[in-house]
């Protein structure tokens, strides 16, 4: 068992924090509960879309990518690290 507190939510907020970034910096994409708090607290969440219904409920603000199996993350970033007008960029 775990502490409450441990979460891949507080995971990413202590990465953060070594990084120097702040969590709205950050992306994250996630597909089952234990996602939930990183996908909560993350700048820009992002819900696969063959994630488990329940995620989906609890999250209904969050936008839906693609399934796993269609490579969708990649798809995604390919296009924002494409835009001409990114804001911020793996090598700023």
């Amino acid at each position: 068992m775990l502490p409450a507190s441990c979460n891949k939510g507080s995971a990413l907020a202590l990465l953060c924090d070594h990084l120097s970034l702040t969590m709205a910096e950050c992306m994250a994409f996630g597909d089952a509960m234990n996602d939930r708090e990183m996908l909560a607290q993350a700048g820009q969440g992002f819900i696969m879309g063959n994630a488990m219904a329940q995620l989906k409920a609890a999250l209904p603000h969050l936008p839906v990518l693609g399934h796993c199996e269609t490579q969708a993350v990649s798809h995604y970033l390919n296009h924002w690290l494409a835009t001409p007008d990114l804001a911020y960029s793996p090598e700023c």
